[in-house]
């Protein structure tokens, strides 16, 4: 009895002792702009003119108590409270308070609350390209028409779509790959006009639809419809996702068993709670990201309001990151690791990202890649635990709502 004791007490020193210097190596990084340190943070705090790490606080839990009501209880109200009294001098505090105005129907207060944001913003602050146009803010979707990005093998096609409450458009891109043989892959598949799946049908045989993450469910029982002759892979997370587990797939993504070997390579993201499939086609060095990463680029034309408000609010403003919820959904980090450095590995120069312009990343990818993901390649176990409890403490309800959405997904 005594040696098991000892042999414990040794184990609990041990990892005591790791996880004091896990604290130690990531004490001065940012749990609100992943990858990036609280001198950086600092450093947005005094272009902005406000704590952002307070703005990101409260602006998380007042929108993601708007976009997910049924897994985050959060006091919107509150929140919103609280970004209009101590942040008020910040426009961005205002936009964040008309978004929820708007999706809560309260029109007047929300174009009250707008009003406000525009009358404080400047042109030259590093956060106003999320202010909305005047056609953004009426609601109004962009035209669709499908783009060729590599003649003769890559082109894409955005959906601009609603759902819950917001009014406000987001937004994902399908891609088309035409292979070797002239067959079609529709990567992503999403809804689009039938003269559009038209012009797909014109570029060869649609064979297969490919949805690589089990958080993209909207839009496959449509691709199924407009290409009915096509085979539907899926992840395994899609069988258990319960606003997926409906759907009807021919087969599930699998590393040992690549659906395009020699033509198309493929990486399961394995240790992450997306279950996310990314593929690379070296013929054009492309690669092909969906929710790994986000991205968001003042001046570039092609992000929705939804979409840079989102982004901004995570933690991403001037490019591609990880959002900071991210790490909470992170289940096997050295699994993970090991996804993410085969990823990096690829030598990829164009990177077409699920929620982004193909003008995002038109060459250079594997830096951009390098910039948002090296940061997690190179993590420690002990080090993502400290990041984790950080953003719990910032964050206390968010831990009881990740439990509530592991017991919907079955553990």
């Amino acid at each position: 009895m005594s040696l098991a004791l000892a042999v414990g007490g040794v184990a609990t020193a041990l990892v005591g002792g790791r996880l004091v210097l896990a604290q130690r190596s990531v004490a001065d990084r940012s749990i609100f702009l992943l990858g990036r340190g609280l001198a950086d943070e600092a450093a947005l705090s005094a272009r902005v003119g406000a704590p952002v790490g307070r703005f990101y606080g409260l602006a998380q839990r007042a929108l993601w108590g708007i976009l997910q009501p049924d897994l985050i209880r959060a006091d919107v109200d509150g929140a919103c409270a609280a970004l209009a009294g101590e942040l008020g001098g910040l426009f961005a505090s205002h936009v964040v308070i008309a978004f929820v105005r708007r999706a809560r129907g309260q029109a007047q207060a929300a174009d009250e609350a707008l009003a406000r944001a525009r009358e404080l913003a400047r042109p030259e602050h590093p956060f106003a390209h999320v202010l909305p146009s005047a056609a953004e803010w009426a609601c109004e979707a962009p035209p669709v028409a499908l783009e060729e990005v590599v003649p003769g093998v890559l082109w894409r096609v955005p959906v601009f779509y609603t759902h819950g409450l917001v009014p406000f458009h987001e937004f994902a891109y399908a891609t088309v790959i035409r292979r070797r043989s002239g067959e079609v892959v529709l990567l992503n598949p999403v809804a689009m006009p039938e003269a559009i799946a038209a012009e797909i049908r014109a570029i060869g045989p649609v064979t297969h639809l490919v949805t690589p993450l089990k958080f993209h469910n909207l839009f496959v029982a449509e691709g199924q419809r407009l290409f009915p002759g096509a085979r539907s892979f899926g992840v395994a997370g899609h069988r258990k996702n319960p606003p997926s587990a409906h759907l009807r797939f021919d087969g599930i993504l699998d590393d040992r068993a690549p659906l395009f070997p020699g033509e198309i390579e493929q990486v399961a993201i394995a240790g992450h709670q997306f279950e996310e499939t990314v593929f690379f086609h070296p013929e054009s060095r492309t690669a092909f990201v969906h929710d790994l990463i986000f991205g968001c680029q003042p001046g570039r034309p092609g992000y929705t309001f939804w979409w840079r408000l989102y982004c901004l609010v995570f933690g991403i403003h001037d490019g591609f990151g990880v959002p900071s919820y991210h790490p909470m959904l992170w289940t096997n980090v050295p699994r993970l690791r090991a996804s993410v450095a085969r990823v990096l590995a690829w030598d990829a120069d164009r990177v077409l990202c699920c929620h982004a312009p193909a003008s995002a990343i038109e060459a250079g990818g594997r830096e951009v890649l390098e910039g948002a993901l090296g940061w997690v390649r190179d993590l420690g176990t002990a080090e993502h635990a400290v990041m984790v409890g950080r953003y719990f403490r910032e964050q206390p309800g968010f831990l009881r709502d990740l439990l509530r959405y592991l017991v919907k997904q079955g553990g």
